[in-house]
């Protein structure tokens, strides 16, 4: 595969909202202590192609498989939204859900993804935290921007897996994006080939950046089967 491939990354530090909002608009994203863009990455022992994806919120609707899964796991679980944290408990649940993938295998710990200063860097970090009764069972952390919302990690408990809890989050999210008047949800990215990520192609008013024309173009919402492999 002969590619011109763009790889930027840099020391994570406090960014002004707008300022944010244009890193996004550009192919970043954040990961542990940095943030960072890239147009491919080895997945499985192979080259792939990565597209960022953005869903934008103007005029976003729910399709009604979706309203329905918020709708049945509203009822079964309880949420709550608040500032990022990090514990022994989430990162063992963390763990846990890397066992589900091959390329999860080789993470030792959730500071790669999620750090006790994802709070404040580099804009305010929040999460939603998903319980089974008193059991913790889920958490999906995103960053705000002056205009976007940014879907930044999510992991739940294996033993959960039929519930789709990752897609459950990001609908959650969704939710809360369109309450704030956000602009656009951005969503992380998949690949050029089918992989674990292709469950958000499964979503209405989605764009996908393109590289080589530096925008964001429409991408054709795609139905994915086997909903339940989700993953940030």
């Amino acid at each position: 595969m002969e590619i011109d491939i763009i790889h930027d990354r840099k020391p994570l530090e406090k960014l002004e909202p707008r300022v944010f909002d244009r890193y996004l608009e550009k192919g970043w994203r954040i990961l542990g202590y940095t943030i960072l863009r890239h147009s491919a990455v080895l997945y499985q022992d192979e080259v792939v192609l990565t597209i960022p994806l953005r869903i934008r919120l103007d005029g976003f609707t729910f399709s009604k498989s979706q309203r329905k899964l918020l709708n049945t796991n509203k009822k079964k679980f309880h949420f709550v939204v608040k500032p990022i944290t990090v514990s022994d408990e989430k990162n063992d649940i963390f763990l846990r859900h890397c066992t589900r993938f091959r390329s999860g295998n080789h993470y030792s710990h959730l500071s790669t993804f999620i750090t006790a200063e994802s709070c404040r860097l580099p804009v305010e970090g929040m999460e939603i935290e998903v319980f089974d009764g008193d059991k913790l069972i889920a958490c999906s952390f995103f960053h705000l921007g002056e205009t976007a919302f940014c879907g930044t990690y999510c992991f739940f408990e294996p033993e959960y897996q039929k519930y789709s809890l990752g897609n459950f989050t990001m609908l959650l999210e969704l939710e809360l994006a369109l309450k704030m008047n956000k602009s656009h949800y951005y969503s992380g990215y998949v690949h050029h080939k089918p992989s674990q990520f292709d469950y958000k192609l499964n979503f209405n008013n989605l764009e996908k950046y393109h590289w080589t024309k530096d925008q964001w173009v429409d991408q054709k919402r795609v139905v994915t089967s086997g909903e339940h492999n989700t993953d940030f």
